[in-house]
């Protein structure tokens, strides 16, 4: 199931909301702002890989709790050969769903690639991998 955007940018505002900006326009103070934010994606891309684990511990333990949680109530979820999913209970009872269908991995999980952006909003890109039973990788996937 493919993560929503708005679970990231939701999960960034938060770790942002800790960011501190040099507030003096000097091109020293510039500099100052430059490296702070530099040193904040760092934090960021940690943050971001950590909920990442969450989410692929959850897939694989099927654990609809412990998934849902990392939805907002508004969130959208665009899956794939499918319509958007609309709202928490609507990506609840399609991920109920998956759950109870063969499974089509043993194991995922996700790897934070990189991040870019800046204190008020960051772009994720990373790739997924589908593992089977006996830990052979059989499908990657992409995502932003």
């Amino acid at each position: 199931m493919k993560k929503t955007i708005v679970l990231t940018c939701l999960t960034l505002i938060i770790a942002l909301s800790s960011c501190k900006e040099a507030t003096n326009d000097d091109s020293a103070s510039t500099m100052v702002k430059s490296e702070s934010v530099a040193t904040d994606m760092v934090q960021v891309r940690a943050a971001i890989q950590k909920i990442e684990n969450q989410w692929a511990d959850a897939l694989n333990k099927k654990d609809i709790n412990a998934l849902m949680s990392l939805y907002a109530d508004d969130a959208i979820s665009m899956q794939d050969g499918g319509p958007a999913l609309k709202g928490k209970a609507a990506i609840q009872l399609q991920q109920e769903k998956d759950f109870a269908a063969p499974p089509r991995y043993a194991s995922i999980s996700f790897q934070t690639q990189d991040v870019y952006g800046t204190a008020e909003e960051v772009t994720e890109v990373g790739t997924s991998e589908e593992k089977d039973a006996v830990g052979k990788v059989i499908g990657r996937g992409k995502y932003m």
